[in-house]
């Protein structure tokens, strides 16, 4: 049976460019500063990686606005 591994992503805006910040739950060290999401997801797939899954991740205020935003990825690859 075929088995799996599985990166779970969380992205930011940064300016115009999306951002990877947090991956399996851990903050990456000067993300700000990293590649952009799009650069992020062509070099994982280069690596056998397979985006699956996107979703909108809003943190609202109070007062029904949108106080931040994010996206949550996963990607998934065979397991060797």
């Amino acid at each position: 049976m075929q088995k799996w591994e599985y990166l779970f992503l969380t992205v930011f805006r940064v300016g115009d460019v999306w951002k990877v910040g947090i991956i399996n739950g851990k903050e990456l060290q000067k993300w700000h500063q990293g590649t952009s999401l799009y650069d992020f997801v062509n070099e994982r797939g280069e690596e056998g990686w397979e985006l699956v899954s996107v979703n909108f991740a809003p943190i609202f205020t109070d007062l029904a606005h949108v106080d931040s935003e994010d996206y949550r990825l996963v990607m998934k690859r065979p397991k060797a």
